[in-house]
């Protein structure tokens, strides 16, 4: 925050682009899928999916509030992150009954 000043009224200010890096989104997912003959022309089809498989934590974007808008005092929680971006894992199974 000591970084940054509150520009005049009426202008832009000069911050440049790509100032904020935020972290990156990464998951990875995973289906299984595997076909039971029955009978002649019955098969049962077992799937699994799992989706973020790693469980990793993929956070959210920082508060890019700096300054109050009405006092123009600079925020105690600028730049902070409180939150997540993706899901946790999630697991799912189906079966399906092709004839």
């Amino acid at each position: 925050v000591g970084a940054f000043t509150l520009p005049p009224e009426g202008f832009f200010g000069n911050v440049g682009r790509n100032t904020l890096i935020t972290p990156g989104i990464f998951t990875v997912d995973l289906g299984v899928t595997k076909n039971f003959t029955l009978h002649e022309e019955t098969t049962l089809q077992f799937k699994a999916e799992f989706f973020n498989i790693f469980n990793r934590v993929n956070f959210g974007q920082p508060d890019t509030n700096i300054f109050d808008d009405e006092s123009g005092v600079p925020l105690p929680t600028a730049g902070t992150i409180t939150s997540t971006s993706t899901t946790s894992r999630q697991i799912q199974f189906a079966l399906k009954i092709l004839f």
